[in-house]
């Protein structure tokens, strides 16, 4: 029954893995195509998906913790030394499921890294851009009003009626 109980479970995880690689994928394109707007949406997106991924796994934790002793293996053993006590019936589909995972959780992880990638790139730029108009991105001041006016500044059209 437990052996049921972890194979549902490793699809649930599964599921929840496409769901993140979907939303990453998502907000990556929102992001390089810099529709800011859309951003916060597709977070939300994210957080569900990991909502979703940790009750996986916290289920797959206490189902494997009853499972182990029943193999003869401590409670905190990995899935592939359980999977591979068990009959080669109930073994096969649980090391699939396994494998799947782990390249699922190589694509969510190379996904996260081009994400994060992208976002301080357009970090930077912002910041370069808002130090050519004479913000300090950190402060959220002028940087002007740091510096001690000799002349006046240069304006590239007067505003003044």
């Amino acid at each position: 029954m437990a052996v049921d109980q972890l194979t549902f479970v490793l699809w649930e995880t599964r599921e929840a893995l496409e769901d993140l690689t979907f939303s990453l994928e998502q907000t990556l394109l929102f992001a390089g195509a810099g529709r800011a707007r859309h951003l916060a949406r597709a977070t939300a997106s994210l957080q569900t998906a990991l909502v979703r991924l940790e009750a996986a796994e916290q289920r797959r934790v206490e189902i494997l913790a009853e499972l182990a002793p029943a193999v003869g293996l401590e409670p905190g053993a990995p899935l592939r030394a359980v999977a591979e006590r068990l009959d080669p019936e109930e073994r096969a589909p649980l090391l699939e499921l396994r494998s799947t995972l782990l390249e699922q959780l190589g694509t969510v992880d190379r996904l996260a890294d081009q994400l994060r990638q992208l976002l301080a790139q357009q970090l930077a730029a912002t910041s370069d851009a808002l130090a050519l108009l004479g913000a300090s991105p950190l402060l959220g001041t002028p940087q002007s009003a740091h510096r001690p006016r000799s002349r006046p500044e240069a304006v590239l059209v007067d505003t003044r009626a």
